[in-house]
């Protein structure tokens, strides 16, 4: 329970007690949800279009917001994801997350940037493999660097269903990996 959450706290209740103070919530979360919508429907146009319409319904339902000590993110996060699976999901399937992985360390050379693009292509294929939950799972807790609770309150799930996603997820990961190298 660190000073972002007395922040948040703040935040939220500046914008319940004045609409024009939203702004500064939009400002704090804007870019993760977009990146987010973006890695889930891989295309600008729909990851701007899902993200408008989450920050929309978050403004629109912002007095039915209830400080439960996650936070609010996570319920951006479940806005987002319930507006992906209701609308994009019909039209196309899962997209990719790529810019959820990122190279660790410094600037790799050109030759460690083409090995790691294709191991991280070969990973996110396999991502896309993956069951709805425990893709969302996996993608909110090492794309968006979100708590077991942050993520259990964004998909709907106890914290418990969330760790037991996580690890069938990457069991799954880790099988298909070795298996697509032999």
């Amino acid at each position: 329970m660190g000073n972002e959450q007395v922040d948040e706290q703040a935040l939220i209740a500046a914008a319940k007690a004045n609409p024009q103070n939203f702004g500064a919530i939009y400002d704090l979360y804007f870019d993760r949800i977009y990146a987010y919508a973006y890695n889930h429907t891989g295309q600008h146009a729909d990851a701007e279009d899902v993200t408008a319409q989450a920050f929309k319904q978050a403004f629109e339902n912002l007095g039915r917001f209830e400080w439960r000590g996650v936070p609010f993110g996570a319920w951006l996060y479940r806005i987002t994801s319930n507006i992906i699976t209701g609308q994009l999901r019909k039209t196309r399937p899962s997209a990719p997350f790529e810019e959820a992985i990122e190279t660790p360390g410094g600037a790799p050379t050109p030759e460690e940037f083409f090995l790691t693009g294709e191991r991280n292509s070969e990973l996110l294929d396999l991502v896309r493999q993956l069951p709805d939950f425990q893709r969302q799972a996996i993608m909110l807790r090492f794309g968006q660097n979100l708590s077991y609770a942050e993520i259990a309150d964004s998909i709907g799930r106890t914290e418990g269903a969330v760790k037991q996603l996580i690890h069938r997820g990457l069991s799954t990961l880790r099988h298909n990996m070795a298996k697509s190298a032999t």
